[in-house]
């Protein structure tokens, strides 16, 4: 009897070339564990993609559709998944399988968590792990997890998907944002999720310093409410932090006047 999948891995594409085909292979075990793969090609014009598209292992799911950037190429994949969870991963990243399954065993036994995060593995131009850090008031600030985390399909229904309109980049982030602003709960695993290529002209690596502000500036506006909200609570929590170390202070001080006889 036919079972519907679990998780469903969504393998945005546009002129991946070469390796596409590694990141298919990364992803051979997970069908074997009945997930489903589903690949979407953004367009693609170079040959070689077209043809390793072409001959993909057919247990994968291809779609096809016109260049339309990375996040709706993701939100096309994801429409169309099966699976309830939901595992994004760019075409020239790795797959690593005890992640998937451990991201799903949570979901499965915690209904309370939406998304799973985990580390990752540099691999390319540079090597070494990475410890991301999941903080929920710093989030807002710097992006410390990553766009590959399994997710419940229902965020990214609730949340609206990813916003199309960054094509420049950081739409990963402003997905979180979304989530988080919607009161979704994430739970950060110290576990390899993925293995990160490093490619000295991508697309995050040439963001310059004004595009960064204004995408930055982009999501704050989006979310008002919900920033506005978090730097409240930051600025309440430091007021609060503050009266505690002044009578902190005050009680050192008054014992170390009693040390002293200074004070009865």
């Amino acid at each position: 009897m036919f079972s519907m999948p679990s998780v469903t891995v969504v393998v945005p594409c546009f002129n991946a070339g070469g390796l596409l085909q590694e990141t298919l292979n990364s992803i051979l075990p997970a069908l074997d564990q009945g997930m489903e793969v589903v690949v979407v090609n953004d367009g693609s014009t170079d040959l070689e993609t077209l043809t390793i598209l072409q001959n993909i292992d057919p247990r994968m799911r291809v779609m096809h559709t016109p260049n339309r950037g990375l996040a709706a190429a993701r939100n096309t994949g994801i429409r169309a998944a099966k699976g309830r969870y939901i595992f994004p991963l760019d075409a020239d990243d790795l797959a690593h399988l005890p992640f998937l399954n451990s991201a799903q065993t949570l979901l499965d036994a915690k209904p309370d968590f939406d998304i799973v995060a985990g580390d990752y593995e540099k691999f390319g131009a540079e090597q070494g792990r990475v410890h991301c850090r999941w903080d929920p008031a710093r989030q807002w600030y710097v992006n410390g997890i990553t766009a590959s985390c399994m997710f419940r399909k229902s965020v990214w229904e609730t949340s609206g998907g990813y916003d199309e309109t960054m094509n420049e980049g950081y739409e990963d982030w402003e997905f979180w944002l979304s989530a988080l602003a919607s009161g979704k709960k994430v739970v950060k695993l110290d576990e390899l999720a993925f293995f990160y290529r490093i490619r000295p002209n991508s697309m995050v690596r040439s963001m310059t310093s004004t595009q960064h502000e204004r995408l930055l500036a982009y999501m704050h506006q989006k979310h008002h409410a919900a920033f506005l909200k978090q730097y409240i609570g930051q600025i309440n929590a430091l007021q609060a932090l503050r009266t505690d170390y002044r009578l902190l202070g005050q009680a050192m001080l008054s014992l170390v006047m009693r040390k002293l006889g200074l004070r009865k």
